[in-house]
């Protein structure tokens, strides 16, 4: 019995190294297939020198065609790798790795989406897409975000867990290499088109598409839920004279990344898009982030028509002509602020 015991010890240590040697050789961004072929693409080209980074909300939704035709006397050829479902911390840790081979790449402009941490849902506790970016930097700022913010006890246990189990389970090697492999290969190229941008709309044109065909009628059968979002975004908007709690540790994060970013020679600039769950962690940020350093294209008083159901694909993401005016907003407050000169 003692024996079969050590020699099961022996067997699971052994299967543990072998899964953490054959993740040494999956590609980097294993876990976000979208992302590694954008940053293939990105990393083969020699004149782009602006990038967009984000979710779907500035994949779907920040034309860099228009960016790049609005300045072309100022030579902006923009790029966007915003990849779906890919959240805080996730893209910041993806924006830190691009910083640390910036010597080799002509970045000057980098737009960052700016969003609250991302809750990790339990069907997503252990997949690949969740865990690749999973180091112990990333678990420490984690925890010393819910340390610094205002959620309750439960909240925070939630939080904590979650990035947690997931981290361990990164960390112990529990991958399928083959899926990941296929994944990064076969992913559909088409997004490719228009420097990295895919409207939803586009979704409509390909084939199997009926997912996405529901997903644009679900919300046209209730427009309503835009009524709803939107007067949330107004209520914290307005302060009404209460005091927003500010998480000082994701503002440390942001000052850091400026100045990180600035040493390389890149101006940051986040962009807060419309359409949030969430605002007033954001609203409290942006009182201390310099002016040239971010875009906020959220309020409904402000842009209303980003929050009128013609130009929406669904409740949190507009459509093509809501993206083209979404980014269109994008350059005005460039120009007003003088960012790009």
């Amino acid at each position: 019995m003692k024996k079969l015991f050590v020699n099961s010890i022996v067997f699971i240590f052994l299967l543990l190294i072998l899964l953490n040697v054959i993740g040494l050789f999956l590609p980097k961004y294993h876990g976000n297939s979208y992302y590694a072929n954008k940053f293939d693409t990105f990393s083969n080209s020699i004149h782009y020198n602006t990038i967009i980074l984000g979710s779907s909300r500035m994949y779907r939704q920040f034309n860099p065609s228009i960016l790049n035709n609005s300045f072309k006397k100022q030579d902006i050829q923009a790029y966007n790798m915003g990849a779906p479902a890919t959240h805080q911390p996730e893209f910041y840790y993806l924006y830190e790795e691009l910083l640390k081979d910036a010597h080799k790449r002509n970045l000057r402009y980098v737009f960052l989406e700016l969003e609250p941490l991302f809750k990790i849902s339990l069907r997503n506790l252990t997949t690949s897409r969740n865990t690749y970016w999973m180091n112990l930097n990333q678990i420490n700022y984690a925890n010393n975000y819910v340390n610094s913010s205002n959620y309750n006890l439960l909240n925070k246990f939630r939080y904590k867990a979650s990035y947690s189990f997931s981290y361990i389970w990164e960390l112990m090697g529990f991958q399928n290499p083959k899926q990941l492999v296929n994944e990064k290969f076969n992913e559909d190229n088409q997004f490719m088109e228009k420097e990295g941008f895919r409207s939803l709309d586009m979704e409509l044109t390909v084939e199997n598409n009926k997912a996405w065909i529901a997903r644009n009628q679900d919300f046209l059968l209730d427009t309503t839920v835009i009524e709803t979002r939107l007067k949330k975004s107004n209520q914290q908007l307005v302060k009404n004279g209460q005091e927003v709690h500010l998480n000082k540790f994701h503002l440390n994060k942001l000052q850091d990344l400026i100045k990180c970013s600035k040493e390389k020679g890149i101006h940051l600039i986040f962009v807060v898009p419309p359409k949030l769950k969430e605002y007033n962690e954001l609203y409290a940020l942006l009182e201390y982030i310099p002016d040239e350093n971010f875009i906020d294209i959220s309020s409904p008083e402000k842009y209303p028509s980003l929050y009128l159901s013609k130009n929406t694909f669904d409740v949190g993401h507009l459509n093509q002509n809501g993206a083209r005016l979404f980014t269109n907003y994008i350059v005005d407050e460039l120009r007003r602020k003088k960012i790009i000169l």
